[in-house]
């Protein structure tokens, strides 16, 4: 079973991004958007253009204003009946090429997801008897106007500072303050468009989710593949161990905190230190912790291809899936850590990478 030819919708617009003009959709080219757990999503956008009769001072591409940095664009891929918003994010870069012969002209625009708007300016306020959570919470609701819906876990051990206490303070832009807090939880914060065009899902929490359902991931397996792997690669450099101490209030004294990855024990551990910045135990611990599991998810990587018409979905970073038909050794359940979707007229293919601790190697 294969899925429809794909169609892409293109929404742009300054402050609201509405349909692209058919022009513009007959003029794209190549479309790329890449999700990577360990830095912000970003696309790119290659459009043909050219000057018509009608096109004297400039070219019809350069006249069009939602065609300019600080636009807003989203991205839907349509299979059918069912679609999935790939990219809503901000341009930030253009480049044009007007090539050799009339009509060979390229506009290339090019950004990254809205977190680009949460760096825009520094702020400095303070959040009074606010835990993590909520701080992260206030802040993101300055936001809603763009459509961002926060998705906020509660760490373990929380904490709201009493007036007696301290005052959370913020001294830097919206981003890296909710970064920092989340650091601090042995958290990650992204941005996940969707599940509907002009809505982002605003995750401020672990790095991998178990609720995501994705289908697995089948080499292999003759007439039942919907996948190519092209390489399994073990790190054993990866893994690191972390030590420090933190001052615990209660007890008065300094607590030594280490964390080590578990399982194949011929791997090289190397030792990392544990950054100081007054963070209470339980912080540290979490934070130690992220630290270890985050190197060790690096450990045994995989690297492969798929066409979204036969695997009948599209991958998901942050969440798991399972590769079967690899032998006992590399089957199992990995984190999905980047995804790169290059769509072409007739073509849409993803690039992948997977990574699992060495735990789950051997």
């Amino acid at each position: 079973m294969r899925l429809p030819a794909v169609q892409l919708k293109v929404l742009i617009g300054r402050r609201v991004p509405k349909p692209a003009p058919p022009w513009l959709l007959t003029a794209v080219e190549n479309v790329e958007v890449t999700h990577d757990v360990e830095k912000r999503s970003g696309f790119e956008l290659i459009l043909r253009v050219g000057r018509g009769r009608k096109d004297i001072a400039d070219y019809r591409a350069f006249q069009d204003p939602t065609l300019q940095p600080q636009s807003r664009v989203v991205l839907v891929v349509v299979f059918g009946t069912w679609s999935q918003v790939l990219m809503d994010g901000i341009v930030t870069q253009r480049q044009f090429t007007t090539g050799s012969r009339p009509g060979e002209g390229h506009l290339t625009l090019q950004g990254n997801d809205m977190t680009v708007l949460m760096e825009a300016e520094e702020k400095t306020r303070g959040h009074p008897q606010q835990s993590a959570p909520r701080i992260v919470g206030t802040v993101l609701d300055e936001y809603r106007n763009l459509g961002m819906e926060p998705r906020i876990s509660f760490p373990t051990h929380l904490e709201s500072p009493s007036r007696d206490d301290w005052l959370p303070t913020q001294r830097s832009t919206d981003l890296t303050l909710i970064q920092s807090l989340a650091q601090r939880h042995g958290y990650v914060f992204f941005l996940e468009p969707g599940p509907a065009p002009g809505h982002v899902t605003a995750w401020w929490g672990p790095p991998f989710r178990e609720g995501v359902r994705q289908k697995p991931l089948r080499v292999n397996l003759g007439p039942d593949s919907n996948a190519e792997i092209s390489n399994f690669h073990y790190d054993a450099l990866a893994p690191v161990q972390v030590e420090g101490r933190v001052w615990d209030a209660n007890r008065k004294t300094g607590v030594a905190i280490t964390a080590a990855p578990r399982g194949d024990l011929s791997a090289q551990v190397k030792t990392r230190k544990l950054a100081p910045g007054g963070l209470k135990r339980e912080e540290a611990v979490a934070q130690a912790g992220g630290k270890v599991l985050a190197a060790d998810a690096q450990r045994l990587r995989v690297t492969g291809t798929l066409d979204p018409g036969r695997y009948l979905g599209l991958l998901r970073t942050h969440a798991y899936v399972e590769v079967q038909g690899a032998g006992r050794l590399h089957d199992g359940r990995y984190e999905v850590r980047r995804v790169t979707h290059e769509i072409r007229p007739g073509s849409y293919r993803q690039s992948f990478t997977l990574a699992r601790p060495a735990r789950e190697v051997l």
